[in-house]
């Protein structure tokens, strides 16, 4: 891929060759775009969004069969907040995460 971008910048390609070279690009995308997919369809991942988080948060709450009640006292964060949480409704800090999946004894990383 970069000796493709290598030979796109060079000024004295042809518009012909330009137009090969973008194409070959195109396809090399497209196939790493399908191998991610595949990837996170392999791996039941799902790019990560606050529908998603509160998705994972009461499939653990309702798994260990707690209430927002207990999960509330458990983890020091409100019932209002946990249930909006759940419900993918509010922009949350990661501190606030943490200790509900702490709670929960859910481990939250993060990695590439």
């Amino acid at each position: 891929m970069s000796s493709a971008l290598n030979e796109l910048s060079n000024k004295s390609t042809s518009s012909a060759r330009v137009d090969e070279l973008l194409t070959e690009l195109k396809e090399i995308i497209a196939n790493q775009e399908s191998r991610i997919a595949g990837l996170r369809q392999q791996r039941n991942l799902e790019p990560f969004s606050k529908a998603t988080c509160g998705q994972m948060l009461l499939s653990a709450r309702e798994t260990q069969q707690l209430t927002l009640e207990n999960l509330a006292l458990l983890s020091g964060v409100s019932t209002v907040t946990l249930s909006k949480l759940e419900k993918g409704q509010l922009n949350v800090n990661f501190e606030t995460l943490v200790k509900v999946f702490d709670a929960l004894g859910v481990s939250l990383w993060i990695g590439k």
